[in-house]
């Protein structure tokens, strides 16, 4: 589980870009499957949308990850 500030206002520290925690999760993913989440707190400090575009960012990753060992056990 990730849980970060959802702007680098929101916190001190412990901020991390849509592109670092696509990369985080996605390195993740093949290990764990999706036994992970992700969290962020101040969720309406997002006025430009960056979380959701890191969430889709995700799920294409994932999801191309999922169709090739599909292809793979064919």
């Amino acid at each position: 589980m990730i849980g970060k500030p959802a702007t680098g206002g929101d916190a001190n520290n412990g901020w991390m870009s849509g592109a670092d925690i696509n990369a985080a999760i996605s390195a993740n993913y093949p290990y764990n499957g999706w036994k992970t989440g992700i969290m962020f707190w101040q969720y309406s400090s997002d006025l430009n949308g960056a979380i959701g575009s890191a969430a889709s960012e995700f799920l294409r990753t994932v999801t191309a990850q999922e169709k090739s060992k599909k292809v793979e056990t064919e």
